[in-house]
């Protein structure tokens, strides 16, 4: 079976429960509201410009540029049906069904029938009938990957976030992989092969729309709107983002619409909803199944962990208010730095070549730069900050960010060792799912293969997990013991196999095959009212620069001078940095 990645750990995470698919049953024949059946989408071109109707679907298909997908994931929170008028809405993701009868899908159903709401989640490989999962409710994040690991194999993965259950399984199925889809859907009863009246579902957006496979890169989404027999419109999509991979389709009328451009879905994985402009992401409970990841390679031991780009040399500081600060041959693709922000900025992840970067708020709230691809965060997926009301919400806060080796994903890690996966990340294990850590988190350090990673602690202890090895320093943990310091940042070495701590007074121990970088001591720096916060090593391994609250950045090995903020006024205290 394919390895999940898993829910957010923490105390304030549901306990997961991962269900068969086999464990579920036939929707019953005798219910008006069945699981979909398809209809061509293709075969109902209405009104103009190329602008697709269709009796049944509406929101977004992907297809074109000799694609051949194997995968695709999205997310979205399930909707509420207006009470009253009987009918039937299903929202899901899936794989063909627009040019030919073959269709592998997942999703959730929410209907209104004689004796009230029903609400299940559910799966369906045409021409089989489709199979209930098992309940859900209205305001549940529901997240779906449907992954092809060799022809003939697919895994289906439903996750319900706010339960804490998955259901998965590998299945058998042969799919051309023609076309990718992201759907509301009046379903079709079985019986009669009749399609059901449109439930008002009000309105859903689905988020993290994510496609795998040959050639993917070359297709394009375009958008389907849900007509009636007189071709008026009674469900429609907006347009579609690909800034936060996310659209929402609503249900009602509207004008016939100018024709959206057709645009690519990344090709990648997804978890979670979009952010808003509020400064810590939207709100709706933990997921993350990952979009369509089918098989993990781990990189050459010589791969540099990303944004460390080889023949560039510099690095961005990050202030607590989101303000960014570049130097060398950085450059600045923007800051959250005029926005209202909920919470603070905790920590910077940089994407593989460099040319953008991620932010990450105390509450996990993620703001993307540059070519950075929004993946999901914490409050999308209805995570809400410390100390919140009601629901789910996190017993720390966020301290640390870091990207997965291959830039498509990141890691973050709470202070009480809560670690929360997204994009490609994989989840290892938490201080809670080892009985809790000796002292709080300050970092988390992926190791060279992406399936494991160390979180240290401010007493210097590096608790590995995954297959990331245990590396022993006794040194470190007894200097913070002895001189009352403690742990502040941590970076790995370009291979993987070591790292180097770095301690508040600016010390750095380094551990594994990290080089020795020199002594702070000798250098009569003081760090007395300005702690050191980050360390950033060089893309060789051979040097790395301290960072300091307020902004002075010291040298060390062969990493040049490139300045800094040292005497500066300053908004905020850096508390973070990254760069090469």
């Amino acid at each position: 079976m394919k390895r999940l990645p898993a829910l957010a750990s923490g105390p304030s995470a549901p306990a997961r429960r991962v269900i068969p698919l086999s464990a579920g049953k036939p929707v019953p024949a005798s219910w008006p509201h069945t699981a979909p059946l398809v209809r061509a989408v293709g075969t109902h071109q209405w009104l103009r410009d190329g602008v697709v109707g269709s009796e049944n679907w509406s929101g977004y298909v992907d297809s074109g540029g000799g694609a051949e997908f194997t995968g695709a994931s999205g997310s979205w929170t399930v909707p509420a049906v207006q009470a009253g008028t009987t009918g039937d809405s299903s929202s899901w993701v899936g794989i063909d069904g627009t040019t030919t009868s073959d269709l592998i899908q997942a999703g959730t159903d929410q209907s209104w029938s004689p004796s009230g709401p029903v609400y299940y989640a559910w799966y369906e490989m045409l021409p089989a009938v489709a199979t209930q999962l098992g309940p859900v409710s209205p305001g549940d994040h529901i997240s779906v990957a449907i992954t092809q690991g060799q022809p003939g194999s697919w895994t289906i993965t439903v996750n319900d976030a706010n339960e804490g259950t998955t259901w998965t399984e590998p299945v058998a199925y042969n799919a051309p992989g023609n076309s990718a889809e992201w759907v509301e859907e009046a379903p079709t009863l079985a019986s009669t092969n009749t399609i059901e009246t449109l439930a008002d579902f009000g309105s859903v957006q689905f988020t993290n729309l994510a496609v795998q496979g040959p050639g993917t890169t070359s297709a394009t989404a375009y958008p389907v709107y849900m007509v009636n027999s007189s071709d008026q419109i009674i469900a429609y999509p907006d347009q579609y983002s690909p800034v936060t991979g996310s659209f929402s389709d609503t249900y009602g009328s509207t004008s016939p619409p100018a024709p959206f451009p057709a645009v690519p879905i990344s090709n990648g994985s997804g978890s979670s909803t979009s952010s808003t402009t509020t400064g810590s992401s939207s709100t709706t409970s933990t997921s993350t199944v990952a979009g369509p990841t089918s098989t993990v390679t781990a990189p050459t031991t010589t791969t540099a962990p990303p944004g460390q780009v080889p023949g560039q040399q510099g690095y961005w500081l990050v202030g607590r208010d989101g303000g960014i600060f570049a130097f060398g041959t950085a450059k600045f693709h923007g800051s959250a730095g005029s926005l209202h922000l909920q919470r603070p900025i905790a920590g910077i992840a940089l994407t593989a070549d460099g040319e953008g970067y991620w932010l990450v708020a105390t509450d996990g709230g993620v703001f993307a730069y540059g070519d950075a691809s929004y993946v999901g965060s914490l409050p999308a997926d209805g995570i809400g900050p410390v100390g919140a009301s009601a629901g789910h919400h996190l017993s720390a806060p966020i301290v640390g960010i870091v990207p997965t080796v291959d830039g498509k994903g990141y890691l973050m890690v709470a202070k009480d060792g809560g670690v929360f996966a997204f994009g490609d990340a994989h989840y290892e294990g938490s201080c809670a799912s080892i009985g809790g850590c000796t002292a709080p988190a300050v970092a988390v350090v992926p190791d060279a293969t992406g399936a494991g990673y160390w979180l240290l602690l401010s007493n210097c202890d590096m608790v590995p997990f995954g297959d990331a090895p245990k590396i022993a320093d006794s040194n470190c943990e007894s200097s913070t013991a002895a001189k009352k310091l403690v742990a502040t940042s941590a970076a790995r070495t370009p291979d993987g196999r070591g790292y180097w701590v770095l301690l508040d007074n600016g010390t750095t121990f380094p551990e594994g095959d990290a080089k020795l970088l020199g002594s702070w001591e000798a250098k009569q720096m003081t760090t007395t009212g300005n702690p050191a916060v980050a360390i950033v090593p060089t893309a060789d391994g051979g040097g790395a620069w301290v960072v300091l609250a307020k902004g002075t950045v010291d040298p060390f090995g062969d990493a040049p001078t490139l300045g800094d903020l040292a005497g500066k006024p300053l908004s905020a205290p850096i508390t973070a940095a990254a760069g090469w």
